[in-house]
């Protein structure tokens, strides 16, 4: 399963470490284990998905989304 960039299309697999958008630090853990079960919690700050946020792409700095074409 793989996470696709909306904006810049970098591709990102597995368990990635990004910015966290509540704190800013590069603490964000990332796991995709399914299109449908996307999970990240921030290392330092604590922070967990919330509805109203996505991960933020390590590549460009925009918010990542799921990718359904694999």
């Amino acid at each position: 399963m793989k996470v696709q960039c909306n904006e810049c299309g970098a591709i990102f697999r597995g368990t990635v470490f990004t910015w966290c958008p509540v704190c800013g630090s590069r603490g964000l853990k990332f796991v995709v284990r399914s299109p449908n079960e996307i999970i990240w919690k921030c290392d330092i700050c604590g922070a967990k998905e919330r509805d109203d946020e996505q991960p933020i792409c390590e590549n460009c700095g925009v918010p990542m989304s799921p990718c359904y074409s694999c």
